[in-house]
Parts: structure tokens; C-alpha cells; sequence
């Protein structure tokens, strides 16, 4: 099965404030998150992650957090590169997730090949 997911800015406090998102900080809005994806994405299913995986710049233990997330779903992940999605943040993050589309910085659309 294939599922799609956008916008999840795991680790990303200020997007609570931004999006109305009903969580008390980014540790619960995370693990909320995680509990609902692993609820319905399988191991042998593929999940789609339409941009902003991750809320832009992040800390070292952020990107702990974020790793630890990252391994914790289910399936077979492809990242689709959003516009808070760091520039190489998945090899940064010391995640082996596909980039599969990129915006250059001057905004013209880049396939990236995986």
C-alpha cells in the first residue's frame, strides 16, 4: 500500500504556533505524530513524505530526536524535499531516505536521481 504524508516538521516547535497544530511543544506534537504512522504504516508498505519532513534548522539533539523518529516508521520512506527541509539535512541527519525532488535555490524544479 502506498501512503502520503506532508508537512509533518518533526522537530519543529514553532510550527505549533504557525499551523494552530494542538500540541504543547514539538516532543508531543512528535510522538503523536509517530503513534498515528505507526498505526497504519506496515513494513512492506511505502510512505510518501510530500516536504517538510523536519522543521528546518535543528540542533544536534534535534537531529538525534529526528533520527530516532526516522527509524522508528514503518515502510519504505521517499522524502519529496520541502522548502523547510535543510539542504542535504537527510545525509545530515544520517538518514539513507531518497531525495526524489528538489527546489534549486533560485527555485527552478531539480529531480534528484536516488
Amino acid at each position: 500500500m502506498h501512503w502520503f504524508t506532508a508537512d509533518t516538521h518533526y522537530g519543529h516547535d514553532r510550527i505549533i504556533d504557525l499551523c494552530h497544530r494542538p500540541f504543547t511543544d514539538a516532543s508531543a506534537m512528535n510522538a503523536c505524530m509517530l503513534v498515528e504512522c505507526r498505526d497504519r504504516v506496515q513494513p512492506s508498505d511505502d510512505l510518501w513524505v510530500l516536504g517538510d519532513f523536519i522543521g528546518g534548522r535543528t540542533t544536534d539533539a534535534q537531529r538525534r530526536d529526528i533520527r530516532t523518529i526516522y527509524h522508528a516508521i514503518p515502510g519504505r520512506k521517499h522524502l519529496v524535499r520541502g522548502n523547510y527541509d535543510e539542504p542535504g539535512s537527510v545525509i545530515c541527519h544520517g538518514i539513507a531516505m531518497p531525495i526524489l525532488w528538489s527546489m534549486d535555490e533560485d527555485c527552478s524544479c531539480a529531480i534528484t536521481q536516488c
